[in-house]
């Protein structure tokens, strides 16, 4: 009797699932927008701190119009929810970092990142310089047509 209501339980949850997931997938169609992942640390999950291993996604919606430009203006925004942040998820982007993005020009699978730092966020010690630069590498190869990624910008974009 126990297992029947495991059971029960579990395929009602799966259907539940499917459901929003349709609507969702739905709602993101009407609205001309995709959903992309984009990456973010969490040690809650990996002890790996400051490699591309402590990476994990975060669902977000962009243009499909853009989704590249979209995805890497979503990287460098700090908004992660209640619920993400009760996970581990956390940004290393500052809600005030003043880092805009300036251009983003993919040919022949080099996807160019031109960027605007102000503030001089992006200097400083080098295991936060490569975490913030692994973000938008691992955001932006997720992308078939992207095969490599550069930075333009200051001197001391991404410089320990």
């Amino acid at each position: 009797m126990k297992m029947k209501n495991v059971l029960l339980l579990i395929v009602i949850v799966i259907v539940i699932c499917l459901i929003i997931s349709v609507y969702a997938e739905k709602s993101l169609a009407e609205n001309s927008k995709l959903l992309v992942p984009i990456f973010v640390s969490n040690q809650q999950i990996t002890e790996n701190l400051g490699t591309p291993d402590d990476l994990f996604p975060v669902y977000r919606a962009v243009d499909r119009e853009t989704p590249i430009t979209g995805s890497i203006r979503l990287t460098i925004s700090p908004e992660l929810d209640l619920y993400e942040r009760a996970l581990g998820f956390e940004s290393d982007w500052d809600s005030d970092h003043g880092v805009k993005v300036v251009g983003v020009n993919l040919q022949s699978g080099l996807l160019t990142i031109e960027l605007s730092d102000p503030q001089q966020f992006t200097y400083g010690g080098s295991h936060r310089v490569r975490r913030l630069r692994e973000k938008l590498v691992k955001t932006s190869l997720q992308f078939e047509k992207v095969k490599e990624v550069e930075f333009k910008g200051p001197e001391w974009l991404f410089e320990p």
